[in-house]
């Protein structure tokens, strides 16, 4: 195997800070710019004699192959923030993206993002009336963010020179053209809140609804079109849910703290505005893409475990007027929405102990 890569980045930023008194300004401007090239070559061959690894005293069933890429992406970045006697916070940013991953015309996208806080412990009526909370903060926030990452070349008509006629190489298609292909873009609103109490516990809590349209995924073909998989743009997903944490010092001398740790997360993944629903395979895996359905659920046989009586595996089989029964052929089970792979909430907890600094 050969593999020849080269490539660079160059990044360029100019940060700025004005004090102002009680009002501070600070922020960034600056570009980058990502890009490199990649050729892959690979020989293979059967037969070789003890301590060659040459090809060419292999003696039979020589092949060979290899691919060759050229990516970059452009970025323009900008970040501004605001506050004002340490109180109100206020920041908003902008950055322009451009990648070699879409077609000309839509390769370059703009995304914006603004968030707010509130640091209501910073207040003269809460410092004045509010004793057993050392810190509370509002927050709010608003932003697009962009996926390009798909792999280069996946919106081209491109063909596979690995067959021969006649003596000469020959072209064969081998993935369909999408001009109108684009990037995903992801609304996002978060809203939060942080507090303390008593210097020993700490909670934050995030609402969130993420909104994500143009989905990038392998769509299904008319087979007259003799393809059958195209990339493209389908359908949205919104991801609605909960971050809950909660940290305490639950034991605090001058020799030893005991800190515990509480994390939990819940989530809603819904797809909709799909015309047609289609189906896309991931390591062997198929999974539907429907309207009202999560994203990444699985087509399959469903599984009914093993007969007592023979010890064959047993699969479901749903017949034409509807009734179901169990078989022992995979080939004639009915595949069937049997769970997706995102769990319905996750949560974890943390503890650590520390003596005299260890």
């Amino acid at each position: 195997q050969q593999n020849n890569w080269w490539g660079g980045i160059t990044t360029n930023m100019l940060n700025f800070n004005f004090d102002l008194g009680k009002s501070s300004i600070t922020g960034l401007a600056g570009v980058e710019f990502n890009g490199g090239s990649n050729d892959y070559l690979w020989v293979e061959g059967k037969g070789l004699p003890e301590g060659f690894d040459v090809p060419s005293v292999a003696s039979s069933e020589i092949k060979i192959g290899g691919t060759s890429t050229l990516e970059y992406f452009n970025s323009l970045i900008s970040q501004v923030n605001y506050n004002y006697d340490k109180r109100y916070f206020l920041t908003a940013s902008f950055r322009a993206d451009q990648t070699s991953n879409f077609p000309p015309e839509n390769n370059t996208a703009y995304f914006p993002s603004v968030a707010a806080s509130w640091l209501v412990s910073n207040e003269g009526f809460f410092k004045d009336n509010v004793s057993f909370m050392d810190m509370l903060k509002l927050r709010a926030s608003y932003g697009i963010t962009g996926d390009p990452d798909i792999g280069a070349s996946r919106y081209m008509g491109l063909f596979s020179l690995s067959s021969q006629y006649n003596n000469n190489s020959a072209a064969i298609p081998y993935q369909l053209a999408n001009n109108n292909l684009t990037w995903e873009r992801t609304n996002e609103i978060n809203i939060g809140v942080d507090m303390s109490f008593f210097k020993r516990i700490s909670f934050s809590a995030d609402f969130y609804n993420n909104v994500t349209k143009d989905l990038i995924v392998l769509v299904a073909q008319p087979l007259s079109q003799g393809f059958e998989h195209r990339w493209e743009n389908a359908g949205q997903v919104t991801n609605k849910g909960i971050e809950l944490n909660l940290n305490a010092i639950a034991v605090k001398t001058h020799a030893i703290e005991w800190n515990i740790g509480i994390n939990f997360a819940k989530n809603s993944n819904i797809l909709s505005g799909i015309e047609n629903p289609f189906y896309n395979t991931v390591n062997g895996v198929s999974q539907i893409y429907r309207n009202d359905a999560s994203i990444y659920t699985f087509i399959l046989p469903k599984w009914l475990g093993v007969d007592s009586e023979t010890g064959a595996p047993l699969w479901e089989k749903i017949n034409d007027d509807g009734s179901r029964e169990p078989t022992s052929k995979y080939k004639d089970a009915t595949p069937q929405e049997v769970g997706k792979a995102l769990p319905d909430f996750v949560g974890g907890a943390t503890t650590s102990v520390s003596w005299k600094g260890l």
